[in-house]
């Protein structure tokens, strides 16, 4: 099975990308979702902005449940487009 993985961009010069296999959990609150992503040494936790933290959520683990090829692109803030439409932009890691 192929891994797969999924890539933000959030400028320019700044992209990310995680193994959907260290995905920890999603969680939704206040206009956001966090992703967590189980790195060496500690959590990495992705904020999204949103406009709808629950649809957000459910387009993501359709994307995942669905996607066939290796990269899944979450989103991209230089070109404006996301997986879902409740998406506004990708935030940062911390």
């Amino acid at each position: 099975m192929i891994e797969k993985f999924l890539v933000m961009q959030t400028a320019a010069n700044d992209v990310m990308v995680y193994p959907v296999s260290k995905m920890k959990g999603m969680e939704g609150k206040n206009g956001t979702v966090d992703i967590s992503f189980d790195t060496v040494g500690a959590d990495d936790i992705l904020t999204i902005n949103t406009s709808d933290e629950f649809q957000a959520m459910q387009d993501i683990a359709e994307a995942i449940g669905g996607n066939k090829d290796g990269a899944i692109l979450l989103g991209d803030d230089v070109a404006g487009t996301y997986i879902s439409t409740s998406i506004t932009s990708i935030g940062d890691s911390a």
